[in-house]
């Protein structure tokens, strides 16, 4: 049962740093397409 929830929130974790790594790579990728253009 403990390691199942470790796991859970070591999931939760990774996705929520994916989500925010790729939200970060967006806005840059904005940020300089609004800036070129």
């Amino acid at each position: 049962y403990l390691l199942f929830s470790f796991f859970f929130f070591f999931f939760l974790f990774l996705f929520s740093f994916f989500f925010f790594s790729f939200f970060l790579f967006f806005s840059l990728f904005l940020f300089f397409f609004y800036i070129f253009s």
